[in-house]
């Protein structure tokens, strides 16, 4: 690029990688190699292209490994000093320690562990001409998931954060690509020796206090090189071209980049590229997509593919197909390694051994000959990939994907993040047992005490975590052969999204606390949380059941089975209910885990959860209350019914703090055997049957459809929030849409390419014809995507 830019760099440095090993097992991520230069060396070749070439570093994990490398960038042609971490200080606290390199100048803040060829001079031009505090620069990408959204207006203005969505939030496909380009003045923002990031506290603060802060879309490649297929692909796109990268070889015939002598025996496909001292043996296949690093060697008749060796061997007739071989590892004669497989360095794969899809093999390790490998082999068994649902469970199958060693780390993790004491119990036999014994033998070498409880579903184990007055509960539960794990908050919820990650992010990197052995945790057991649960359920909701006469005792129908159901008898008892069977007779019943319940009328009408939340909403203005809390997802009949109260209603996940703590200790609203209680109340109270509160409410009705797409639905829901720009509609989790007869809620399902349409409207008619309508758009929409590829 000609000419300088007169702006300053700061290159982030400091990352370990857990998620890319064991490619970065022994090295920070930035000094993982492609195309035998680190990564972090590909990031200063693109700034120096720019005229940037004053550079500060700040590191943090093995800081020498990189200072070392660069020295004072001289061979590098460009001027590298050094900012090194003691403990993490975040993104933001990261940069401000570099303020006497910053000064008052603007600067750009580029991570060292990405690969791009953006064009960072307009970006800067862009920042420049508006006079902005700040410019984050975005990039499209057509899977936003893992990262950071910005929504920004026709001005480019930001307008939100979407920090880690879930799928019900990728409204737009534009990613925050930690590339910023930012005035002095707003480090000033940033706290001396405080953790502080630039996406989760400077940015936001900036936006709320309305500085000028821009997003702008760049020309050209990025992608965060965050896991094995996504190293692969930054290799693939670099040898098609699709980024622009300095590849240190000639090219010795179109798409062949090669600095080794290749004998006339070989086949090699282009593009690919081959490093120096690299052996490549006769009837041997090389490429399409193949990079093989410095010193590699290919035996007789093997094949690579769509892979990346670095400095490793290859032996005769072995097929490795879209794979990763660290610097000093073997692939023996007659090996298979599929997509995504990783073998670390110095280890050593048998002969006719079959390596499975996304298998990763940590360094220093031998497989044994002729075995097929479908598990990772780490140094630990926490080396592994897993993630939280919605809900804040964690399933697999015993001593396999959940093994003790594992399930302790998790107790280690849970009991950092919840601080003091937690509660554990558990449903099913030897391995929820085993699960639970693990989870306890963690939190207790963490330092936190044990409460072994009697809960013997999950909503009872939420129950526990307020009854015990305990930081967390968790509950462990067996059917079949998997087991899952719930965790929940002390207010008896699960865990948010946030804190979901943390304990994620605690577990898979091993950072957490371990007790001094004099101060490890004790156990202790509490009995009669389930006829405490019950009665908590039952308590004010009706007069004491001593005081209410038998021919005033309602009579109820509650013919579950299981012991959420137990659970629920016995606390209509509690409020003033006979228990009978028969017709005539309103019904409740609960899901097996707690949470939902479902009622019949006395007239034979079935209630939805829906209706009967919106029967519970009533009853709580009915006595009084101002404001109540309602899960994002309740009908919008509910405020409708706020509305003839002159009342308010404030939805978790759209209004802030203060919906999530009344919604916490709202349980009615949350738990099905205190909503059953709170209604079931309520009746013998007044008198009402469950038909009239029914009828008290206003008529509506919901319809859910669940719809396949053949394309990504993501994309999908980021043009359906496109095409509804002008109409009124929220962006929180899904996308819901006002019509003049009712709503749509449009959710993407977590794992798999459908989506989730609820329609509501005052008959089951309206509520399927809105289905109907946003199913069209977006079955239009997904049709068009498909004939564009």
């Amino acid at each position: 690029m000609n000419g300088g830019i007169d702006i300053k760099a700061v290159i982030m440095a400091g990352g370990e990688g857990t998620r890319l090993r064991p490619l970065s097992s022994n090295l920070p991520k930035p000094m993982v190699r492609m195309f035998d230069r680190p990564v972090i060396e590909h990031i200063v070749n693109l700034l120096k292209r720019h005229g940037i070439t004053d550079i500060m570093t700040t590191l943090q994990y093995m800081p020498k490994m990189i200072s070392d490398y660069f020295g004072d960038g001289s061979a590098f042609g460009v001027s590298m000093s050094y900012s090194v971490e003691s403990t993490p200080m975040g993104t933001a606290g990261s940069v401000k320690q570099c303020g006497d390199f910053i000064k008052d100048d603007d600067f750009i803040v580029i991570s060292g562990d990405a690969v791009c060829d953006l064009d960072l001079k307009s970006c800067i031009d862009f920042h420049r001409s508006r006079e902005a505090d700040a410019t984050i620069v975005l990039y499209t990408s057509s899977k936003p998931l893992e990262y950071g959204l910005v929504m920004t207006d026709k001005d480019c203005r930001i307008e939100r954060f979407i920090e880690k969505p879930s799928w019900g939030q990728v409204f737009t496909d534009t990613v925050n690509t930690g590339i910023y380009v930012l005035s002095p003045s707003v480090m000033k923002l940033v706290p001396d020796n405080t953790k502080f990031d630039f996406a989760c506290d400077l940015f936001p603060m900036l936006l709320g206090s309305g500085a000028d802060i821009y997003g702008v879309t760049a020309e050209g490649f990025w992608c965060d090189m965050g896991d094995i297929p996504s190293y692969l692909r930054c290799c693939q796109a670099a040898l098609s071209g699709e980024v622009k990268l300095s590849i240190p070889a000639a090219e010795k015939s179109p798409g062949v980049w090669s600095g080794s002598e290749i004998c006339d025996g070989a086949t090699i496909i282009a593009p690919c590229y081959i490093g120096e001292n690299v052996t490549v043996g006769h009837g041997s296949i090389v490429g399409p997509y193949a990079c093989l690093g410095s010193g590699s060697r290919i035996a007789e008749g093997a094949a690579v593919v769509r892979s990346v060796l670095d400095g490793a061997q290859v032996g005769p007739g072995a097929n490795v197909n879209g794979a990763v071989l660290c610097r000093g590892s073997v692939v023996k004669g007659g090996v298979c390694m599929s997509d995504s497989s990783a073998l670390g360095e110095q280890s050593i794969v048998g002969e006719m051994a079959t390596i499975a899809a996304g298998v990763k093999i940590w360094p220093e390790k031998t497989i044994a000959p002729g075995i097929r490998l479908e598990r990772n082999i780490a140094s630990s068994e926490l080396c592994r990939s897993w993630v939280f649902d919605d809900y804040g469970v964690i399933s697999g199958e015993p001593n396999f994907d959940l093994t003790p060693e594992f399930c302790m780390h998790i107790g280690m993790a849970v009991a950092d993040w919840a601080g003091g004491e937690i509660a554990v119990s558990r449903s099913g036999e030897a391995a929820a047992r085993t699960c639970m014994m693990a989870l306890e033998i963690g939190i207790s070498s963490a330092g936190k005490s044990v409460v072994r409880c009697d809960a013997t579903f999950p909503s009872a184990a939420a129950y526990a975590a307020r009854g015990c007055r305990v930081s967390a509960s968790i509950f462990v539960e067996q059917k079949s052969g998997s087991v899952a794990i719930r965790i929940f908050n002390r207010e008896g919820l699960p865990p948010s999204r946030e804190s979901a990650r943390k304990i994620e992010h605690a577990v898979l990197r091993c950072e957490f606390s371990r007790a001094d052995p004099r101060l490890m945790g004790t156990t202790r057991t509490i009995s009669g949380v389930m006829g405490s649960y019950s009665a908590a359920a039952a308590s004010g909701q009706a007069l004491a059941s001593a005081t209410v006469s038998q021919d005033r005792r309602l009579r109820f129908s509650a013919p579950g089975t299981s012991p959420s159901n137990e659970a629920l008898r016995a606390a209509l008892a509690q409020v003033g209910c006979r228990l009978h069977s028969g017709a005539g007779l309103p019904v409740m019943q609960v899901s097996d885990d707690g949470f939902s319940l479902t009622a019949i009328d006395e007239s034979g009408q079935s209630l939805s959860f829906d209706t009967l939340i919106a029967i519970i909403t009533l009853l709580e203005f009915d006595s009084g209350m101002r404001t109540v809390a309602v899960p994002y997802g309740a009908p919008k009949i509910i405020d409708d019914i706020a509305e003839s109260y002159d009342g308010h209603i404030m939805r978790v996940g759209r209004d802030g703090v203060e919906a999530s703590r009344l919604f916490a200790i709202s349980p009615q609203m949350h738990d099905g055997i205190f909503a059953a209680a709170r209604i079931a109340g309520a009746m013998v109270k007044t008198g009402a049957t469950l038909r009239e509160l029914r009828q008290a409410i206003p008529s509506f009705s919901t319809v859910t459809r669940d719809i396949s797409l053949d394309g990504d639905r993501g994309l999908v829901m980021r043009l359906l929030a496109d095409q509804t720009r002008e109409e009124k509609r929220e962006l929180y989790e899904g996308l819901r849409i006002s019509t003049k007869n009712g709503w749509v809620h449009i959710t993407p399902h977590l794992s798999k390419s459908s989506l989730r349409i609820t329609g509501e409207g005052s008959d089951t008619e309206i509520a399927e014809e809105l289905c109907s309508m946003i199913e069209k758009r977006a079955l239009g929409i997904d049709k068009k995507l498909n004939l564009l590829d």
